[in-house]
């Protein structure tokens, strides 16, 4: 009796309607993660007429005509784009996203003023950082569990990634730590940023490789 249930139970699952049937989940499950990054991606048509119509998007965008370092002619180049990165952050992700953050930022060190960085402000939601912890523990939580979801989105705009005065990106978080308000800046590399897209760097890496700034401006390293 055992015997004859372990056959057909191998028959079963070599079967081709069994075999069909997991063909045809696979391949519902690869359409719908398709679907997923499609509607993940600034550079798709239809995410970008969305973000236009989102006035609340456009609120996340800094303004062009406040620019002092330079930049403003790439923000309106490409303001389609970031107001579907403002748009798949804040609807997509849920992230808290600063209003008037989003833009084209120098990086004041660098002796070259025009490189540009695609930076944002984003209040780091509750949980993924512990009140009491300190400065270190905190910022390498929040940026293991967010900030590979704002690079899927942001480095998505690929054809502002592809402009040579564009360095890479400029990503602050923002929370509570046990002094009160704290926060850090992660200035990440266009070279690097994609490695980490090709998965030639772990998330890790790519953060022990980037930059990192406190509140004060000083250097700080996460990761030995």
């Amino acid at each position: 009796m055992n015997k004859f249930v372990i056959v057909a139970s191998l028959l079963l699952i070599s079967s081709p309607f069994s075999i069909a049937a997991q063909c045809g989940s696979a391949s519902e499950r690869e359409l719908a993660l398709l679907e997923e990054s499609r509607r993940m991606n600034a550079e798709n048509a239809s995410v970008q007429d969305e973000a236009a119509r989102d006035p609340s998007a456009r609120a996340l965008l800094a303004e062009p005509e406040k620019y002092t370092g330079g930049g403003a002619a790439l923000h309106r180049k490409y303001e389609r784009c970031l107001l579907a990165v403002a748009y798949v952050l804040t609807g997509k992700k849920k992230l808290a996203v600063a209003r008037g953050s989003i833009g084209l930022y120098h990086d004041r060190k660098e002796a070259r003023g025009n490189r540009f960085y695609l930076g944002m402000d984003i209040a780091a939601p509750r949980g993924s950082y512990g009140g009491k912890d300190p400065f270190e523990k905190s910022a390498l939580r929040i940026l293991e569990a967010h900030l590979g979801d704002v690079i899927a989105v942001a480095h998505s705009c690929t054809s502002l990634f592809s402009e040579e005065s564009v360095a890479g990106m400029a990503v602050r978080f923002l929370w509570e730590g046990p002094g009160g308000a704290d926060s850090l800046v992660v200035w990440m590399d266009e070279r690097d940023l994609r490695k980490y897209e090709k998965s030639e760097l772990l998330l890790k890496e790519l953060i022990g490789k980037s930059g990192i700034t406190d509140a004060k401006g000083k250097l700080v390293r996460l990761i030995p």
